[in-house]
């Protein structure tokens, strides 16, 4: 690890970054903060919008100053992170919104929350657009495909694949244990399952089964992302360490190690040269590779 950004008073459970190297991240002391990261230093904080633990962030992907929160007071948050103001909060779910993703064009924001649904958002109006309803428990991540595709991670041990504007349950991959995160692939048809029996599933469209498993750590995996080439994709656990491995082969490239607690999420900033990492130990770790 070349650097720890702390700041944070409670467990970070989610980053974003832009492509500048800005880094957006969530916490449970109710705030979201932005740093850069080339020098680590931390650039504001976002407070006032979220009564309780922030678990989601994402940057639009258009609008350098649009920023989405999601959190335990079951509403969404959209900031204008240059004056460091909430421009709308979506109301709908009826629990906590543990994930968000904005669609590829930026016009629609989705959440997964604990109530087991998946809300479809016009970011403009703020209205909500469309629930998808499907799972049987929590649904704990979403993301988006490179088309109009749409995966979902659930406590009722599935992935699901969804039609983004239809609605349409396309496929319902089944896990031996809570799914914690999803992930597509840029560069194939693959997605990317972490799974609280400590393995990483690769699944295709269509497959009934995965393609690929990884036997990838001690206790459950938390979080997964691909980098941006698709050549490897990284995994954080409850075990306290992050995994990088062969996304051809499933052989382990790196183990990385220096969060004293498990490790939420993890991402790639945009050339791959930096994996960044958020915890429940308050921190957040950026590790050279």
């Amino acid at each position: 690890m070349i650097m720890v950004l702390k700041g944070h008073t409670e467990t970070v459970y989610d980053i974003a970054i832009k492509n500048d190297g800005l880094i957006a991240s969530a916490s449970g002391d109710k705030t979201v903060r932005l740093w850069d990261l080339k020098s680590g230093k931390q650039l504001k904080v976002l407070k006032g919008a979220h009564s309780k633990p922030v678990y989601g962030v994402a940057f639009h992907p258009f609008d350098d100053n649009l920023l989405a929160t999601c959190s335990m007071d079951n509403e969404i948050a959209l900031w204008d992170i240059a004056t460091e103001t909430k421009l709308k909060t979506l109301k709908g779910h009826t629990k906590s919104i543990r994930s968000i993703s904005f669609s590829l064009d930026g016009n629609v924001l989705i959440s997964g929350s604990n109530d087991k649904t998946i809300g479809l958002w016009d970011i403009y109006s703020g209205n909500l657009l469309r629930t998808l309803k499907g799972h049987l428990d929590q649904v704990w991540s979403v993301a988006i495909g490179y088309d109009i595709t749409l995966a979902s991670a659930s406590k009722d041990k599935t992935a699901r694949l969804w039609n983004l504007e239809t609605g349409e349950l396309l496929q319902v991959f089944s896990h031996a244990n809570y799914v914690s995160d999803v992930a597509f692939s840029p560069q194939i048809d693959l997605l990317a399952s972490a799974c609280f029996d400590n393995n990483i599933y690769f699944w295709q469209s269509g497959s009934k089964s995965p393609v690929r498993l990884i036997k990838a750590h001690e206790q459950p995996v938390l979080g997964i992302a691909f980098s941006h080439n698709g050549k490897f994709v990284a995994s954080s656990s409850a075990d306290n360490s992050i995994g990088l491995w062969d996304v051809r082969t499933g052989e382990s490239i790196l183990r990385l190690t220096g969060h004293s607690e498990p490790v939420r999420k993890i991402l790639f900033n945009l050339d791959d040269s930096f994996l960044i990492s958020c915890s429940e130990d308050k921190t957040i770790g950026i590790f050279e590779i």
